[in-house]
């Protein structure tokens, strides 16, 4: 079976914030990954990390005012 998920981020702030986001699947889990895309705005540089328990996260530091991470 094949399941599509997507999601949207937006956040606003009055000042500068790194935020880390747990959004992907495990490497070792039972479902896999066939595609993935991400989307920032303004562009923003968003940095891949595992997590002490193999999370698949991203690393984001995200500007004052109003952005959006898709």
């Amino acid at each position: 079976m094949r399941v599509r998920v997507g999601c949207e981020f937006r956040f606003e702030s009055a000042h500068p914030v790194t935020t880390v986001m747990l959004v992907g699947t495990r490497a070792d889990g039972a479902h896999r990954t066939i595609y993935e895309s991400r989307w920032a705005e303004p562009a923003l540089p968003i940095r891949d990390f595992r997590d002490a328990f193999a999370n698949s996260c991203w690393r984001i530091d995200i500007p004052a005012g109003q952005s959006t991470v898709r």
